[in-house]
């Protein structure tokens, strides 16, 4: 009998649709160049491969949310603060954007 149930079982997932997986450009800590299709460190600005830039499409987000960060600053202190444990932008565009 419980070889049976186990026949079934196996019979019913074969019998279910496999997920297929998302298309997305990021496979964990890397993601894929939509250049040349090689995969690049998801830390990396630009492909090693083929010199493809990353860009993020909103690059001022960035600049946008220190700038509303520092406005709720009271002191110097906290002021520093921020600016010392805000997460710099990698991209490029970004990056000149927030230098800027």
């Amino acid at each position: 009998l419980e070889v049976a149930v186990q026949h079934e079982k196996a019979q019913a997932e074969v019998m279910l649709p496999r997920a297929s997986a998302p298309k997305s450009n990021k496979f964990g800590d890397v993601k894929k160049c939509p250049s040349c299709g090689a995969m690049v460190q998801s830390y990396q600005g630009a492909c090693p491969d083929c010199g493809y830039a990353f860009e993020d499409k909103g690059s001022n987000t960035a600049v946008i949310e220190l700038s509303k960060l520092l406005q709720r600053c009271n002191n110097n202190k906290d002021t520093i603060r921020l600016i010392n444990t805000f997460p710099m932008p990698i991209e490029k565009a970004a990056l000149i954007e927030f230098i800027y």
